[in-house]
């Protein structure tokens, strides 16, 4: 992002920077990416997009900012389709509750009925530099589909939450800041086969869910937005 203050400016590119295995440190707040169930066999690769919808606010003598950032990850999995009929069954018989209801607008299936994805596995990450998670989105705003042919799957999720970040004013008031939100893999990277999991930077943008012109953070301007992968 770039900051406007006496007709100069101050820049800030908004960076989703994707880690390694975690720790296990335990993160207090709700997890808005929170994975499940084990890595099927031939699961290899996830694309990650990660799209700003707006910049909200850059807290300089706290070093934090709040984004609103809708994330998009997608995948392969044979075995995907058949975890939402076993779900599905189960819910239809009254055996158990739905909690991650597919999107079943875009899913290639024959019946229009209600389809659940809760057995389906899902990458997991932890938010590392996470502050704090709005009220209004946890839940977070989230879906998954899944494709009857070919085991297509996607999960998206839409949050707003502030993050810590270290800040350098060294060229105040023409500085540019790195705003990065820290994602780090909880996932089985290496499988019980012994393949491993390679998280692939795809798409970003820094508008999308919030529609008009409006504006980000008074007096800021937003550069642009990357996903980048790197190694703790």
């Amino acid at each position: 992002a770039r900051r406007r203050r006496g007709g100069g400016a101050r820049a800030a590119r908004v960076l989703a920077a994707l880690g390694g295995l975690a720790s296990g440190a335990a993160q207090h707040a709700p997890n808005p990416l929170q994975g499940h169930g084990s890595r099927p066999p031939g699961v290899r690769e996830v694309f990650v997009s990660a799209i700003l919808d707006r910049l909200l606010s850059v807290d300089e003598q706290n070093y934090r900012f709040e984004a609103a950032v809708y994330f998009y990850f997608s995948w392969t999995d044979p075995t995907a389709y058949a975890a939402v009929e076993t779900a599905t069954a189960q819910v239809l018989a009254g055996e158990r509750k739905c909690h991650l209801p597919c999107y079943s607008a875009v899913v290639d299936s024959e019946s229009d009925q209600f389809l659940c994805c809760d057995l389906m596995w899902r990458p997991g990450f932890r938010l590392v530099n996470l502050y704090d998670l709005a009220a209004e989105t946890t839940p977070p705003f989230s879906g998954v589909t899944a494709s009857a042919s070919g085991g297509h799957v996607g999960w998206y999720t839409a949050f707003r939450a502030s993050y810590y970040q270290p800040m350098d004013f060294t060229r105040f008031p023409g500085d540019s800041q790195a705003l990065t939100i820290e994602v780090m893999d909880e996932s089985e990277v290496v499988s019980e086969e012994g393949d491993s999991l390679s998280f692939i930077p795809s798409t970003t943008a820094t508008q999308f869910l919030s529609q008009g012109p409006g504006d980000v953070a008074p007096g800021w301007e937003v550069k642009g937005m990357a996903v980048l992968n790197y190694s703790a």
